[in-house]
């Protein structure tokens, strides 16, 4: 018996390793009607592609990529007329494993994204941190 033991946690501890030193972050969401709340991480840092993998408060999975797209601030009005200054942002398009799917823009920070997209029909608020 201890000897399928110490396979098992070993195994885990090197998941959780890799995990750690990848450079992902904690990722949380929560969909505006069906109040589902959202947890999981990212598989690298705010500033670089990546992927998303996420749990409902329903257990439902919900993971994919996301990568750095520019933001242009195209719609906003810098003070003085002065031109707004570019920015980083990133795109997320998400699976879930009952069959929704969207996609999530976010504007990174310097040290967190925040979000909103669509997934499914409904409206999706995520917080990378």
């Amino acid at each position: 018996m201890k000897s399928s033991v110490l396979p098992a946690a070993l195994a885990a501890s090197l998941v959780l390793a890799a995990c750690a030193g990848s450079g992902g972050t904690s990722v949380s969401g929560r969909s505006l009607h069906t109040l589902e709340s959202f947890t999981g991480f990212s598989t690298h840092g705010i500033d670089e592609d990546g992927a998303l993998v996420l749990t409902s408060s329903t257990g439902t999975r919900c993971d994919g990529p996301y990568r750095q797209v520019e933001e242009d601030h195209g719609g906003e009005i810098a003070p003085d007329g002065a031109q707004p200054q570019a920015g980083r942002a990133g795109v997320a398009t998400l699976t879930c494993g009952d069959g929704r799917t969207g996609q999530i823009r976010f504007v990174v920070g310097r040290t967190s994204a925040v979000g909103t997209g669509m997934i499914g029909p409904d409206i999706f608020m995520l917080t990378i941190d």
